[in-house]
């Protein structure tokens, strides 16, 4: 029989995750409203992208699906944050991004004031970003600015989002592999910023190489019908425009250094020949002479600047704007550690204090009766299991005691038989074997005599 084909592009066996420690998070929608908003939608596709690598971007949510349903789902997926986007049924307008740490919370419910998608960032670019790049095959890195550590609610939300990507090792972790940067400031009116960011390394570009780049794009203007010569009305010179940077003309992509960056990188170089002439003047003049000229010639520029490199951060998206609405000790629900609307008293802190206690208490007690019901019912049901067994034993017992009977009573039934034939042949031991052919001998002998 030849063997059965199996499909290796769809039925793929399921591989035990390994790496149980990274953080994993899932971002969902949850409402009706939610569900019924396209640009929500959009946001919540974005939202997963800044959360990449280690998050479910293809996530699909239903209408009929309830926030306890991914609980029970993050549990055999090894999901340490959730992120969830709520819309108010009273004012449409107001949008809520709750993050959840799993198991026991806490919980950190955010205000969305304003938000842009990674289209709408996209929209003021010469080049846009696409989405299924390389660069989201690593976690980002993450920069938090503005937060205060002797302030309890702002140390609860650095150490949520300082949990929610893996810790980096600078001993393992390649330069190279950090491609994007996840910034979250809070500004003075606490107001927290969220920002996403691409890097872009560029080699370090001379003075004049941009002199000569600018005027190289101003005479490939001419053969260019996309583009028109720049306006001169606010320049009062011809070179202030080839000495500036062209950036209407250049794409996102390509970093020039400012002139004021180039001049202080110069200056700092400068400042390092002349502490080494000065050092080794007494040594040798003829060394220190030839290094002055080259000083004042200004050929170390080149040398100097070609092993440089350029860092630009360009923005991706979403932006996002967020106010801190509460804080919760429990996976969303709990007692309230923090709220910014609402506030308590020392004897109403108490009293709240007081009936959260009663209401855990409660719940432990709960607890136990239903485990001792538990219990109570797992005994008796092994009870009746042993009960039944029992019966099973003793019948299947019966059986065989049955079974032995009734061979015993056949072995009976066949001595007496064998006694009873062996009665009858000694009763008829006397007569002749051959009585009947006797008989018959005799008729056969004397036909004549019955005629």
């Amino acid at each position: 029989m030849a063997k059965r084909r199996t499909k290796n592009r769809t039925h793929v066996p399921v591989e035990n995750d390994k790496n149980t420690n990274i953080p994993k998070s899932i971002c969902i929608r949850l409402g009706s409203l939610a569900m019924k908003n396209k640009s929500l939608k959009q946001l919540t596709h974005d939202f997963r992208l800044i959360l990449s690598p280690h998050t479910a971007i293809r996530l699909k949510e239903l209408n009929k699906n309830k926030l306890k349903d991914f609980i029970v789902m993050c549990s055999p997926l090894n999901v340490t944050h959730l992120f969830t986007f709520t819309q108010s049924d009273n004012n449409e307008n107001d949008i809520y991004l709750k993050l959840g740490k799993l198991h026991n919370g806490p919980t950190i419910t955010f205000k969305v004031n304003e938000y842009s998608l990674i289209k709408d960032v996209n929209r003021f670019k010469h080049k846009s970003i696409n989405t299924h790049s390389l660069i989201f095959q690593e976690p980002p890195l993450l920069v938090i600015n503005g937060f205060k550590n002797d302030i309890p609610q702002e140390k609860i939300i650095i150490s949520l989002f300082q949990n929610i990507y893996p810790p980096i090792n600078p001993m393992q972790k390649k330069i190279e592999d950090i491609k994007r940067v996840l910034l979250v400031n809070k500004l003075e009116d606490g107001t927290v910023e969220v920002r996403h960011y691409m890097i872009v390394i560029k080699d370090l570009i001379n003075k004049e190489d941009i002199k000569a780049k600018n005027i190289d794009k101003l005479l490939k203007l001419k053969k260019d019908d996309r583009r028109t010569i720049p306006n001169l009305k606010k320049k009062k010179d011809i070179s202030s425009l080839v000495l500036e940077d062209l950036g209407y003309m250049t794409s996102d992509n390509e970093s020039d250094i400012e002139e004021e960056q180039i001049i202080k990188q110069e200056e700092e170089i400068k400042q390092e020949l002349e502490a080494e002439i000065e050092v080794k003047q007494d040594e040798d003049d003829e060394e220190a002479s030839f290094k002055k000229q080259k000083l004042n010639d200004g050929s170390f520029k080149k040398q100097s600047n070609s092993n440089k490199k350029a860092i630009k951060l360009q923005e991706i998206g979403p932006r996002l704007s967020l106010s801190l609405l509460k804080i919760e000790s429990d996976l969303f629900k709990g007692e309230t550690l923090f709220h910014s609307y609402i506030k308590k008293s020392s004897k109403e802190i108490q009293e709240l204090q007081k009936k959260h206690d009663e209401k855990v208490k409660l719940k432990e007690q709960r607890k136990k009766e239903q485990e001792a019901n538990l219990l109570r019912k797992k005994e008796a049901k092994e009870d009746k299991k042993r009960r039944k067994d029992e019966r099973r034993q003793l019948k299947k017992e019966q059986q065989q005691q049955q079974e032995e009977n009734d061979d015993a009573n056949s072995e009976d039934k066949g001595k007496s038989v064998s006694e009873d034939e062996s009665s009858s042949e000694e009763e008829y031991a006397d007569i002749p074997e051959d009585i009947d052919s006797d008989l018959l001998s005799e008729i056969d002998e004397n036909p004549s005599d019955d005629e």
